[in-house]
């Protein structure tokens, strides 16, 4: 579970790919991402071949978040990152337990309640989600 949170995080993130792996373009969170997913023995490389960026969408101040369209062998697939609350709001499911769960309005006021706690002991978050769409029609 912990390595598809990982490698979920990385890749909605600015960290790109060249013939020596990821490369962080200066985000610190997306360096520590990288970071840590090396430390955890993951190989960037098979991650980097598996995982083809066809488009991303800077992060924005108005979306408050970044996302990242890869193609994965048949799928395209929509990777995002950004402010947890704008991240919650767009997610119709979330990932419990290793399961893809329905996200009702409950429960997002629940997650939404946790986070800010959290902010508010001065944790620093940052939410991810993804989308796999049927069509891509961009490049």
């Amino acid at each position: 579970m912990r390595k598809l949170l990982l490698k979920t995080a990385l890749l909605a993130s600015d960290a790109i790919s060249n013939t020596s792996g990821f490369v962080a373009l200066g985000n610190p969170m997306a360096q520590a991402i990288q970071q840590r997913f090396k430390q955890d023995g993951t190989d960037v490389q098979s991650l980097a071949k598996d995982w083809v960026l066809k488009d991303e969408l800077s992060f924005d101040v108005k979306r408050k978040m970044a996302s990242y369209v890869y193609r994965h062998g048949g799928s395209t697939v929509v990777l995002s990152s950004g402010a947890p609350e704008r991240v919650l709001a767009e997610s119709a499911k979330i990932l419990l337990r290793g399961e893809e769960a329905l996200l009702a309005e409950e429960l997002k006021n629940e997650v939404s309640v946790i986070m800010t706690q959290m902010a508010q002991a001065g944790e620093r978050l940052l939410g991810f989600g993804y989308q796999q769409i049927t069509c891509y029609c961009h490049g």
